[in-house]
């Protein structure tokens, strides 16, 4: 068995394995690629490129990619479902801004349990403009303006920079130019009316000077939910004012708040579980329409002046529009028996109403109905690459310019004017039409405002000056410099230099002054990373190859703690400028004894460092929990720019063997230790506060909120991928995993925010409720209590499929995902069962029909907002205290058990459970695509 090394500068190295037998002459053809930034791979250890022959992992770092077949094989238009199909990976939408029945909303990728700001995510190989939560949204990319989908998880992948990349990185790597010109069409219509249309065209000119690729791709699916009719209220109203009821002013209130019937709701600071939605109006009914319009355009041309030199320049851009209130449509129904209000609102009519539906009926779509929110997002990037060489020695150089907007707006008439129609029941005190209320009575005439009831009455309310905006944006620049050595004896020097700089602000517009404000993040705040890196390939031994990096990490992060003297007139802006290093070396090992068999070592270092709303989000004035009820404390936002960055060190072990030609079997156990882990602080800062309206002292308790470093965490677990890819006939998929993400070391007073430490016992826990020491990490999506920021990690998943293949290039599979216990959508644990036909339909074009969730799991057409599994928290102090209908849970009885005023014989400390909100998978869906095919592949 010789190795044979093949070195030319510009272009990646190659290494095999090829076998001479006695006297035998063999022949090895090579075909070297261009080095590049666009892929993650280092030196390619290729054994061979025959068709159907199992392409084996043969790098130091466990490393899938995807390639974009297999998103259309699988009829996807977006990478979330395909992504889960892989070991160790977790997307997700979160519940609060999604819907499985539509493809609106934010997504977030986790590696190996990490959170999403604890995985980086590339383009091409470099950074991507993150959202101000640290995390990118993979829900804006088409599959159809991808090459691939690279997948790395753990320590060993050495890059040019490393930031975010705790658990490991998803690298997405934009369609390539091809030798000859192809062209691919492709239309699909989905069983909901929705219609994807996508073509690219790829190719070159004949001297090979210029190439190029470019993509296009739509993507307008209105998801399961067709003129769904809910019932609703008038909740809409309140965000503007003025309101009006068939013409006649409403006097009262359009909406209300009441104390819930019993305190049981799992309590967060401020008493939020003790109140619910009351609603005077009971509305029927709004016709709820799913919607999803999605747009991306690829275009990317390369200059070759020689074989060793050229320039790539592309552009990459992508639009998103939705219907908010509608895609990410919920019931706000809890699990039955978990709460004696099932749902957060309930039709609660004046006193004298005796109309039809009656008082206490639940109104689970309050937030969703008659609410006309709108989303759209835009997403650019434009790419610059030149690589050359000199001597033995490869330059790569390159720079990048990116960012994405996102604004999210009440859709108004004139003058802010929001409506709401349908058939009303309830009551509320109007003037006659024509006249207006002062105060005390309505004028002209100083007639006394009487009360309106209704029955079932169509009804037409209005509110004006309902201007309601939210506006995000964020921009990245970024340039790289990398060296690369290689030597004939296999060994390969790097050196590189990355800086990219990330920038952004959120505003919102105030509904009662119609200014902008910025209390979340205001312009000018920054951060700037550098990163210098090497690293060495060299063999150890004929069959180990070495690969040693290390990283010299620096960040700078400019950032306020008042605003920067926005919105104008709230003070001089106060800004700050910190300054973080960190060195993060990392060593990996590949051994291949034969041609059929990898195995790798790797361990190392990585960085988290905190992200722009992490560090910038102003401290603000104390504002009441609940809007009209003071004694539900007030909170204020304090400043985290102090904080330290996360940091890990990360172990992998793995093996990939061939077990015949065209059979492989991988896998991976890993161990991750994370410390200085973020976490949400809230904790008391005045029992005392007595602000206007508030009754009486120590009714009104303010408290802090912001983030810290608290505690550890620790990802491991085990990876197994079993796999077979004939040219023809069966094939199979078998992908799983067993994983734990969990704290670990908390610190004394972890619990508590409002007595020393020495002093933090179940009676005093008051924040973390949702964060147990070797527990996975549970949704972050928490209500009235607090957890990590991100999806709740699955401790098992897995992908099953079962394909046939023929040589005429019919293809039939039949596939299985499976979501473990405590999964990320927070249902029991199930799976789905998808299929899919591709059949050729000449000799230039395949029609393929796929069927996904046919097994009905999960199926319902909306989420619910407290429906998921209640999971465990912390235990904490309950009991009764003063007249028996009042109640009282965590903070409440533990200031009374502090202060003395109730003996703790009087309380009891005991388990709780923490509402969830559920995210539905969607229903059966079945889509019929037509493929068309021009050039040869």
């Amino acid at each position: 068995l010789y190795q044979l090394i093949v070195t030319r500068p510009g272009f990646f190295q190659t290494i095999t394995n090829v076998a001479v037998s006695g006297a035998q002459t063999v022949t090895t053809n090579f075909a070297l690629s261009p080095q590049s930034f666009e892929s993650l791979r280092t030196i390619a250890h290729v054994s061979t490129n025959a068709l159907g022959y199992a392409q084996i992992n043969q790098s130091s770092a466990a490393i899938s990619t995807i390639p974009s077949a297999t998103f259309q094989e699988q009829g996807e238009t977006q990478v979330m479902n395909v992504l889960n199909e892989i070991p160790g990976i977790t997307v997700w939408q979160n519940p609060s801004n999604g819907n499985g029945t539509d493809q609106e909303g934010a997504q977030s990728i986790q590696i190996r349990g990490a959170l999403p700001y604890e995985t980086e995510s590339l383009i091409d190989g470099h950074a991507t403009p993150l959202s101000l939560s640290g995390a990118f949204d993979p829900s804006i990319l088409n599959p159809a303006v991808l090459q691939s989908v690279e997948i790395v998880k753990g320590p060993g992948s050495e890059p040019a920079e490393i930031n975010y990349a705790i658990g490991g990185t998803v690298n997405f790597i934009t369609l390539q130019p091809t030798l000859t010109p192809q062209a691919m069409l492709s239309q699909q219509f989905d069983s909901w009316g929705g219609l994807a249309t996508s073509i690219r065209v790829t190719g070159s000119t004949p001297s090979r000077f210029l190439q190029y690729a470019f993509a296009y791709a739509t993507d307008g699916e209105p998801g399961g939910m067709r003129n769904y009719p809910v019932a609703g209220s008038a909740f809409s109203l309140t965000y503007g004012g003025n309101y009006t009821v068939n013409g006649q002013e409403l006097v009262s209130s359009a909406s209300g708040i009441a104390p819930a019937s019993e305190a049981s709701y799992n309590q967060y600071i401020g008493f939020f579980g003790q109140y619910r939605n009351a609603e005077p109006f009971y509305i029927c009914c709004s016709l709820i329409n799913t919607s999803f319009d999605s747009k991306n355009q690829l275009g990317k041309v390369r200059l070759n002046f020689s074989q060793t030199t050229s320039l790539t320049l592309s552009f990459l851009g992508a639009q998103d529009f939705g219907a908010t209130a509608d895609t990410a449509v919920g019931a706000s129904l809890a699990p039955v028996g978990t709460l004696p209000d099932s749902s957060w609102s309930s039709f609660t009519p004046p006193a004298g109403y005796s109309g039809s539906v009656a008082a206490g009926t639940q109104i689970p779509f309050d937030f969703n109905a008659y609410a006309p929110f709108y989303n759209s997002v835009q997403e650019y990037l434009y790419q610059g690459e030149l690589r050359t060489t000199f001597g033995a020695w490869t330059l790569l150089a390159r720079y990048y310019d990116g960012g994405n907007n996102q604004s999210s707006y009440l859709a108004t008439g004139p003058g802010g004017l929001i409506t709401e129609n349908g058939n009303t029941w309830g009551g509320g005190l109007v003037c006659p039409k024509g006249t207006t209320y002062n105060g005390s009575v309505c004028n002209p005439g100083g007639t006394a405002p009487y009360m309106e009831y209704f029955n079932g009455q169509y009804a037409s309310f209005s509110a004006t000056d309902a201007n309601v905006l939210s506006f995000i944006n964020n921009h990245e620049l970024g340039e790289t410099v990398q060296l690369i050595r290689p030597f004939n004896n296999g060994s390969d020097l790097t050196v590189s230099l990355d800086r990219h700089s990330q920038s952004g602000y959120e505003y919102y517009l105030d509904s009662a002054t119609g200014e902008p404000g910025y209390d979340t993040l205001p312009p000018g705040a920054s951060q700037l990373f550098d990163t210098e890196s090497a690293r060495f390939d060299f063999f150890v031994a004929p069959k180990v190859m070495a690969n040693i990096a290390d990283y010299a990490i620096q960040y700078e992060s400019h950032f306020t703690d008042n605003g920067g003297g926005l919105p104008p007139g709230s003070g001089p802006a106060s800004w700050q400028t910190a300054t973080r290093g960190y060195n993060a070396p990392r060593v990996a090992f590949t051994w291949q004894p034969n041609d059929d068999t990898s195995w790798r070592l790797a361990l190392g270092s990585s960085i988290a460092p905190p992200f722009l709303s992490l560090l910038s989000s102003p401290g603000s004035l104390p504002t009441e929990n609940i809007a009209g009820v003071p004694t539900g404390g007030y909170t204020e936002d304090v400043n985290s720019g102090d904080i330290a960055p996360e940091t890990a060190f990360s172990y992998d072990i793995g093996v990939d063997q061939r077990l015949k030609r065209s059979m492989f079997v991988s896998f991976d156990a890993y161990l991750t230790n994370l410390r200085n882990m973020y976490l949400p602080s809230t904790f008391l800062v005045n029992p005392d506060y007595f602000p206007p309206g508030c009754p009486a002292v120590g009714e009104c308790p303010l408290y802090a909120s912001g983030t810290e470093n608290l505690g550890h965490a620790r990802y491991e677990g085990i990876e197994v991928s079993l796999g077979n890819a004939p040219v023809s006939g069966f094939g199979f998929k078998l992908n799983g995993d067993l994983m734990r993400a969990y704290a670990y070391d908390l610190p004394p007073g972890f619990y508590c925010t409002n007595v020393p430490p020495s002093q933090c016992t179940p009676y005093n826990y008051n924040t973390n409720l949702g964060i147990l020491p070797g527990v996975n990490f549970q949704q972050g999506t928490g209500i009235f209590y607090n957890t990590i920021n991100g999806a709740s990690v699955p401790y098992s998943s897995g992908y099953a499929e079962l394909n046939y293949r023929t040589l005429s290039g019919a293809f039939f599979r039949a596939g299985w995902t499976y979501y473990g216990n405590n999964n990320q959508y927070s249902v029991p644990a199930f799976g789905v069962v998808s299929a899919g036909i591709t059949e050729p339909v000449g000799s230039h074009a395949d029609l393929q029909l796929t069927a996904i969730n046919l097994n009905h799991a999960d199926s319902a057409l909306y989420g619910t907002f407290m429906g998921g599994i209640p999971i465990p928290l912390a235990p904490e102090c309950v009991g009764k205290y003063g007249t028996p209908a009042e109640g009282a849970t965590g903070t409440a009885c533990t200031a009374l058990v502090n202060s003395g005023a109730v003996p703790r014989s009087d309380v009891s400390v005991v388990s709780q459970e923490g509402l969830t909100a559920s995210l539905n998978y969607g229903p059966t869906t079945f889509q019929l695509q037509l493929v068309e095919r021009i050039g040869d592949p």
